[in-house]
């Protein structure tokens, strides 16, 4: 109760998802770990979800009826989308072979190729004028991984990926459920990948 009242039980899920706890293995209980999921999971999310919010908002940035070709995206945009589809297509994998604690690890790096280089690299398309087209471009980018991966997370952060489904897909995009637990689990989309782009 008071790891939960502390950190939320998301975080203590994914802990325990990764613990060998998951493998019938014995472990010992840290909160420093639970703490740990916090700090490389849930705050660089929710940042990632703050950025794309603020700017939307200013720019007062609606989800296109139909989303752009690939093939209209710049280089890094592919790579964002490509890189969400693997891990897509590598979660469904693990999952299916009860390989959960292999899980975290793999949604850890994918938060990492999205805050610390899809953003950063791509700050500037979200706030210059000049380039109206590209920064079309760089929302949908943005708002199409965000609601990829709120459904992924749903079984491993439940509580987080019904909230960023809240707020990036109902009342946002037409056909929207009341929750995310009531959609389909993503399934990959292979036209999606260009491991040359990802190398």
């Amino acid at each position: 109760s008071h790891v939960i009242d502390k950190y939320g039980a998301d975080a203590l899920r994914a802990y325990l998802i990764n613990s060998p706890v998951v493998r019938a293995e014995p472990m010992r209980f840290s909160e420093a770990g639970v703490r740990d999921v916090v700090r490389s999971v849930m705050l660089p999310l929710y940042n990632a979800y703050s950025f794309f919010a603020m700017y939307a908002s200013v720019d007062k940035w609606q989800p296109p009826q139909s989303p752009s070709q690939m093939s209209e995206r710049p280089l890094i945009d592919r790579w964002i989308v490509s890189m969400a589809q693997s891990l897509v297509g590598d979660v469904n994998t693990r999952m299916e072979q009860y390989r959960l604690y292999e899980v975290i690890p793999a949604v850890l790096g994918f938060i990492d190729h999205l805050t610390n280089w899809y953003i950063r690299r791509s700050r500037r398309r979200f706030w210059k004028s000049d380039d109206v087209a590209d920064k079309q471009l760089a929302f949908e980018t943005l708002y199409g991984v965000l609601c990829t991966f709120s459904r992924l997370l749903a079984p491993i952060l439940p509580f987080i990926a019904d909230e960023l489904y809240q707020r990036l897909e109902v009342g946002q995009r037409p056909g929207a459920l009341e929750s995310v637990h009531l959609e389909r689990f993503p399934e990959v989309q292979p036209a999606l990948i260009d491991r040359d782009v990802e190398s």
